[in-house]
């Protein structure tokens, strides 16, 4: 996932254009400041009122923290006067794209996502699905935002209904142990790390209570 700190429209949309077909782009909202707080954001695009230019790269941050894209109201600036003087071709969106391509594939792919996509392959024999892919990626990445069928439902503009319905039409188990099995296995990740208590990862991954957690891990397996 990405947390977008954009107020300007365009640049909006080009974080949009630039993200991974199947990865969620969440603005500085409950949403997006909770993905930062629990440390599950690869990526953080800000745009600030610096009046200076700075060329646009991607930044460190500190331990624990996601990189930075930071763009300045400056560069910004600079961007749309070069584009007044057709210096950055006919299309402005388009420029905004590509002046933004190079820091964003710095951008470090999710280690975890990759590592329990590998495994499932190992396991099934075969490529995961795109579609799959596409699911499991946003439910890995955002484990508390997919605490329900309804939260899915509503990020895709579907209702509950007509995402059981899809699944039902493939012949697939329900959407509701679908996001159960990929929330745990987020959750195993996790306690890969040694000093995450079972309260701390209840929080993190979206269950009410450490109680609900080990309730629901003990239903499961």
């Amino acid at each position: 996932m990405i947390v977008s700190c954009v107020a300007d429209p365009e640049l909006r949309r080009a974080v949009l254009r630039l993200a991974a077909p199947d990865e969620d782009v969440f603005e500085s909202d409950p949403d997006g400041l909770s993905g930062l707080r629990h440390g599950l954001a690869r990526c953080v695009v800000r745009e600030t009122s610096r009046p200076e230019f700075e060329p646009v790269r991607l930044r460190e941050s500190g331990p624990g923290e996601p990189p930075e894209i930071v763009i300045t109201a400056g560069t910004l600036s600079r961007w749309r006067f070069d584009h007044r003087r057709g210096r950055l071709g006919a299309d402005f969106a388009e420029a905004l794209v590509e002046s933004l391509r190079g820091p964003f594939g710095q951008v470090p792919a999710p280690g975890l996502t990759e590592r329990v996509f590998r495994g499932l392959e190992r396991a099934a024999g075969v490529n995961l699905p795109a579609a799959f892919r596409g699911l499991a990626r946003r439910v890995l990445e955002y484990p508390r935002h997919y605490a329900s069928l309804g939260a899915l439902a509503t990020r895709v503009g579907a209702t509950t209904g007509a995402v059981q319905g899809r699944f039902l039409r493939r012949g697939l188990r329900s959407p509701s142990e679908h996001l159960r099995w990929l929330r745990l296995l987020a959750v195993s990740e996790g306690f890969e790390d040694a000093g995450l208590t079972v309260a701390a990862a209840a929080d993190r991954y979206g269950y009410t209570s450490a109680g609900n957690l080990c309730r629901t891990l003990q239903n499961t397996v």
